[in-house]
């Protein structure tokens, strides 16, 4: 087993507890494996990097695609908005006319009975 620094200054603080070599050894193993399952290497994080990446260009493709869906919807939306509005325009001219026509009439009416 190749040791560092730290860990044969861990196996002397055991051993001087009373832990037998084989007990030091095996501890010293054990907080290396955890140590190492916790820390993320440099092929981790440029893994990491480039999974970002392409999870940032799917996000933008799917935002580009829902912005121009919703435009699309939304220049519908008016259109139709457009149409009712003109509808109403019309409906409200002719009702206006038909009351200015029947108020010219009772005018008129009640001008010659007076």
């Amino acid at each position: 087993m190749d040791m560092s620094a730290d860990a044969i200054k861990v196996y002397k603080i055991l051993t001087g507890k009373n832990f037998s070599d084989t007990e030091a050894i095996d501890i010293i193993r054990y907080m290396d494996s955890a140590q190492k399952e916790g820390l993320a290497t440099s092929e981790d994080m440029t893994e990491l990097r480039s999974d970002l990446k392409q999870d940032m260009t799917e996000l933008r493709s799917d935002l580009k695609q829902d912005m121009t869906e919703l435009r699309s919807d939304l220049k519908k939306d008016i259109s139709r908005l457009d149409l009712k509005i003109s509808d109403v325009r019309s409906e409200l001219i002719k009702w206006t006319g038909g009351m200015l026509v029947a108020q010219a009439g009772v005018i008129v009416a009640l001008i010659k009975l007076l």
